[in-house]
């Protein structure tokens, strides 16, 4: 759908929600996502200070981010 302002909307409507127990698996994969919409949107210095954050245990678990990877 290519509807790239609701995913940012999403992204910051989640990083201002109150956390539950897996913070720091949701903030790595709410960053994996803001990266990627930098990313389709043309911000590459955005998007690659935005995938140095990315906690490095979220490893190959975030399988959602290849399927959107997929369709860029």
């Amino acid at each position: 759908m290519r509807n790239y302002s609701t995913v940012q909307a999403y992204i910051l409507k989640a990083q201002n929600a109150p956390q539950g127990p897996d913070k720091a698996g949701i903030e790595s994969k709410l960053k994996a996502s803001s990266a990627l919409y930098s990313l389709v949107t043309g911000k590459l210095a955005s998007a690659a200070a935005e995938f140095l954050q990315i906690d490095p245990d979220l490893g190959s678990t975030y399988n959602e981010a290849s399927a959107v990877l997929s369709n860029i």
